[in-house]
């Protein structure tokens, strides 16, 4: 996974340019952070390919101590034992007033939270920055 220092559109427009080869693998935008501020996540081959187009662009980018890339493909290998280990979880109803904006749909929800939606946040962008 690799943080870097480009907005939403600015990431996906390089990843795009970047043409990356099947050898390097993939790499897509796991987290909208902020107007200036993405995460990606992918084979680690790819992510190393785009953090030297941000080291000669000049643009801000760290490669994070991880030893998964959530919320990429790579989640899909484990999404169905994820969601059979939820399936047994009964979500309580909310508090009446307590609104939740889901990093998922980036819509307010007050219900359905049970192994799908996390399961779908497992392997879906995060959006922590609305549109």
């Amino acid at each position: 996974m690799l943080a870097t220092g480009f907005g939403e559109q600015s990431a996906v427009q390089t990843i795009e340019a970047a043409k990356i080869d099947e050898s390097k693998g993939r790499v897509s935008v796991a987290c909208v952070n902020s107007p200036t501020s993405t995460t990606l996540s992918g084979d680690e081959p790819a992510i190393d390919y785009i953090r030297g187009i941000c080291a000669a662009e000049g643009v801000f980018a760290r490669k994070l101590k991880v030893e998964t890339a959530y919320h990429s493909h790579h989640m899909e290998k484990v999404a169905k034992s994820y969601s059979s280990s939820l399936a047994d979880i009964k979500p309580q109803k909310m508090r009446d007033g307590v609104q939740f904006v889901s990093s998922v749909t980036g819509t307010t929800k007050s219900s359905g939270f049970g192994a799908e939606y996390w399961t779908q946040n497992l392997v879906s962008q995060v959006r922590i920055c609305p549109r």
